[in-house]
């Protein structure tokens, strides 16, 4: 019987652990912001420069990534509240531990995202 009561007790994540995740996360947030803001920019000169041909979002050098990456910021800022939410201990041990995962599992999924997307060109440096 004590076995079937350990398994249901939720591990919880240790203060280190929430910490490295809230690094992660918002670290991949601004990443995410530069990509959108800069592959934006690029779309938006490139529909200037083609706007006599009427480019569809297939033209676009980045529309595509645009399209895959919009609801990053907002799943990033849901994981950043998760975990904020666990480091004040304002959750359940149970919640904590669901939490902790759903969390980890948006950041997962936003790095696999940015990942896959086509990269951006080197930036110019001045001189």
């Amino acid at each position: 019987m004590s076995e079937n009561l350990q398994e249901t007790i939720p591990e919880l994540p240790s203060t280190d652990e929430i910490q490295d995740a809230l690094e992660k996360a918002s670290i991949l947030r601004e990443e995410v912001d530069h990509y959108r803001s800069t592959a934006q920019e690029i779309d938006d000169e490139f529909k200037r420069a083609n706007e006599d041909r009427h480019p569809t979002l297939d033209d676009m050098p980045y529309g595509e990534e645009l399209i895959r990456t919009r609801e990053l910021p907002h799943r990033l800022d849901q994981a950043i509240g998760l975990l904020t939410q666990i480091d004040e201990k304002k959750l359940s041990p149970k919640d904590a531990s669901d939490a902790f995962e759903e969390a980890e599992t948006i950041i997962e999924d936003a790095r696999n995202t940015i990942d896959d997307c086509t990269a951006l060109p080197p930036e110019e440096e001045d001189e």
